[in-house]
């Protein structure tokens, strides 16, 4: 009975290194869309552009928000993959704050892109979801 014990805790350590290691490349995908959102900004920034000053902070924010909501995602997903493995109240309690947290900053910022999106569009005469669809 004792060897099939020492085995299912064999298998948890290994279980728990391997979900560390995965949730250390989610995290590393976390920060390569920052840095992804860093170079969109770069781009927005130094390529010709004609139009008003407010427009080209809208277009920096809608490159780098979109890249930066991403990368809450991953952290999201980060953070979950950090408790799966034999999980204290303590770790879930701290999980589902910080899970609380992210998803409602990602909520905000989704709503800031389709808002910054829509006033783009305007500015540039392009039709936006729903106006598209309907054809007004």
């Amino acid at each position: 009975m004792s060897g099939w014990l020492e085995g299912f805790e064999v298998v948890e350590t290994y279980l728990a290194v391997g979900t560390a290691y995965i949730g250390l490349l989610i995290e590393a995908a976390s920060v390569v869309c920052i840095l992804a959102g860093l170079v969109a900004v770069g781009r927005v920034l130094f390529r010709p552009r004609a139009g008003s000053r407010g427009l080209l902070f809208l277009q920096l924010r809608l490159a780098f928000s979109s890249w930066l909501a991403l990368a809450l995602e991953f952290q999201i997903a980060a953070d979950i993959l950090g408790t799966i493995v034999a999980p204290t109240f303590h770790q879930l309690g701290k999980l589902g704050i910080i899970v609380a947290i992210r998803i409602v900053l990602t909520y905000f910022l989704n709503k800031d892109l389709e808002t910054d999106a829509r006033i783009k569009a305007k500015a540039t005469g392009v039709k936006f979801g729903a106006e598209e669809e309907s054809g007004k």
